[in-house]
């Protein structure tokens, strides 16, 4: 479990196996929440459909009908999150305006830039400014355990470093994906939970290992 309870303005933290409780990911978030003494108004979830789609979160939520990868909120008490099990969380906290954002990015998202969509809305909304921007990269599979076709590594032959050969197979590190894109954006301050979820049964929830969903990990933020 990765928890920072050293800013006062700020809860966000990464779950692992041993938090996940039951089906119920609201529960789970609730659970987790008040564990570590946090009190909230309301908990986000976001839908995840492998897309690049980001939602600005008020106190009126996400309407059923839009299907999102990322949320972007500046509400004090509102919990956003998203859920994997290999994909790559991103945390993202905006320090001077004290905006946060969330972003689920598979491969499918990643080539689709969901971290530049993420950042622009936030700019957008908010007149954020990306080299106030802290980024946190959640747990996720490494390259040691994705290997991809080449239907999935031509989307990332061009970004050094993204594509290792072993042998006749290839293998796809998504973080280094993110990092480039995330630095073309001027985000320069980015923090990696060195973990691979494929790696670790004891720690993390695999579908790569597992070949199924038999549960998540949490990234959650909230203002405080």
């Amino acid at each position: 479990m990765f928890l920072d309870n050293n800013r006062n303005d700020l809860f966000w933290g990464c779950t692992e196996k041993k938090d996940y409780k039951s089906s119920n990911h609201l529960m789970n978030v609730e659970l987790f929440m008040a564990q570590n003494g946090h009190l909230f108004e309301s908990i986000h979830i976001a839908s995840q459909v492998h897309d690049n789609k980001v939602f600005v979160v008020g106190q009126k939520g996400v309407p059923d009908d839009f299907k999102e990868d990322a949320l972007v909120t500046n509400q004090k008490n509102i919990a956003i999150v998203v859920r994997t099990a290999d994909c790559l969380p991103i945390l993202l906290y905006e320090a001077r305006k004290k905006i946060i954002a969330v972003i689920h990015s598979g491969w499918r998202g990643t080539k689709k830039d969901i971290v530049t969509n993420t950042i622009v809305k936030m700019q957008d909304a908010f007149n954020a400014k990306a080299q106030d921007m802290i980024a946190l990269l959640g747990p996720s599979i490494g390259s040691c355990c994705y290997q991809v076709g080449d239907e999935v590594a031509c989307n990332f032959k061009e970004v050094k470093g993204a594509i290792t050969i072993k042998g006749s197979s290839k293998y796809l590190d998504l973080s280094v994906v993110v990092k480039n894109s995330l630095h073309n954006n001027g985000v320069l301050q980015i923090e990696k939970i060195e973990s691979c979820t494929c790696c670790n049964p004891d720690q993390y929830f695999s579908y790569r290992r597992d070949k199924l969903i038999q549960g998540y990990q949490y990234s959650i933020m909230m203002l405080c």
